[in-house]
């Protein structure tokens, strides 16, 4: 459990970081042929994210994937830190 609530802090805190680069629905659908095209948009780079996750996990940070997965575009970013892992 104590995983599952890390993990939804990350989650937060990387809407927090990014809630400046969501995307309109109008962008969405002009970009739908290719969703990398939407990063343009980001007011925050994938360092950025990286770097704002780490620091809530005190761990390193292995990738980062730019996504919308519930109508907000944001960077889900996998931190490591010892054995454990968050998103």
């Amino acid at each position: 459990m104590k995983q599952l609530t890390m993990k939804n802090s990350i989650y937060l805190a990387a809407l927090a970081v990014l809630s400046a680069g969501v995307v309109g629905s109008a962008y969405a659908a002009k970009a739908a042929d290719n969703d990398a095209l939407a990063v343009n948009d980001a007011k925050v780079g994938p360092a950025q994210a990286a770097s704002a996750a780490e620091q809530h996990v005190v761990g390193k940070a292995s990738r980062a994937e730019y996504a919308d997965p519930k109508g907000q575009w944001v960077f889900a970013v996998e931190v490591v830190k010892g054995a454990k892992s968050w998103t």
